[in-house]
C-alpha cells in the first residue's frame, strides 16, 4: 500500500496521459506507446484524475512533448496534487524507438523520466525506466508487453519493478479504445475511449482502478485533452 494518499496517484501522474488515433502521442495510458513524434513535432496536454468517493482527491498536469527525429522525443511535464496534499513537482521524459519494422507491425521502444520535486515530497530526486515490443496488425489493434521500474521514493519506500501491458484498438468513426495494466501492488488497470475532435485536437475519458485498495477508494476518473498543433 502506498505511504499516504498521494501516492495512489503518484504512478499514474508521471506516466498518464492520452492517447487516439494520431500519427504520434506520448502515452497509451499509463504505458508509454510506440509512437514517436516526428521531428519538430509538438504536443500540449492536460490532464485531470477525480477521485468518485470524494472530493478530496484531484491531481491535474500539463505536458509538453516535442519530436527530436532519429526516433527521439523529449516530454516536459509538471504534475499537482491538489488535494489531499498539496505538492508539485517537474518531470523530464524521454522516448527513444531504436528499431521498426519494414513493414512497421513491430517495433522496440524504451525511456525514461527523471522528477525533480517541487514541494512536499519526501525524495530529493526520482527516476522510471521502461521498455517493450509493439506488434501491430488488423484493423487498427495494437499490443504491446514489456517491463518498467521505479526509483526508490517515488511510489514505495524500495524500488519497484514490474511488467507492462497495453492494447489499442481503433473503432469506427473517430473513436478509439484502449486498455493497459502495470503490475505490482501499486500498479493500476485503466480502460477507456479516445474521441478525435479534429485532426489535431483529442479528448479522452478513461477509468483507473489500482491493483490493491480500490474498496477503500484507489479508483480515479481520468479527462484530458490532447493538441498537436505540428
Amino acid at each position: 500500500m502506498f505511504r499516504r494518499p498521494l501516492l495512489r496517484l503518484a504512478l499514474f501522474a508521471s506516466v498518464a496521459a492520452t492517447t487516439g488515433s494520431a500519427s504520434a502521442q506520448q502515452y497509451v495510458w499509463s504505458v508509454p506507446s510506440a509512437d514517436v513524434l516526428a521531428p519538430g513535432g509538438l504536443l500540449f496536454e492536460g490532464y485531470a484524475y477525480w477521485g468518485l468517493q470524494g472530493p478530496d482527491a484531484w491531481y491535474v498536469g500539463p505536458r509538453a512533448t516535442f519530436g527530436i527525429g532519429h526516433g527521439l522525443e523529449a516530454g516536459l511535464n509538471l504534475t499537482a496534487n491538489v488535494t489531499p496534499v498539496r505538492d508539485a513537482r517537474l518531470e523530464l521524459a524521454l522516448k527513444w524507438q531504436p528499431w521498426k519494422s519494414a513493414d512497421g507491425r513491430w517495433a522496440l521502444t524504451g525511456g525514461g523520466i527523471g522528477y525533480v520535486p517541487l514541494h512536499e515530497l519526501d525524495y530529493v530526486v526520482g527516476g522510471f525506466g521502461w521498455g517493450h515490443v509493439t506488434c501491430t496488425f488488423g484493423a487498427g489493434t495494437s499490443l504491446s508487453a514489456g517491463a518498467f521500474g521505479y526509483s526508490r521514493g517515488v511510489i514505495a519506500e524500495p524500488a519497484r519493478a514490474g511488467v507492462a501491458l497495453a492494447w489499442e484498438q481503433v473503432l469506427r468513426g473517430k473513436w478509439t479504445f484502449a486498455a493497459d495494466w502495470m503490475s505490482g501492488p501499486e500498479g493500476y488497470t485503466t480502460a477507456g475511449f479516445f474521441y478525435e475532435v479534429n485532426p489535431a485536437l483529442y479528448a479522452s475519458a478513461g477509468y483507473v482502478v489500482g491493483n490493491e485498495g480500490a474498496g477503500d477508494g484507489n479508483h480515479y476518473l481520468l479527462l484530458a485533452l490532447s493538441w498537436y498543433p505540428r
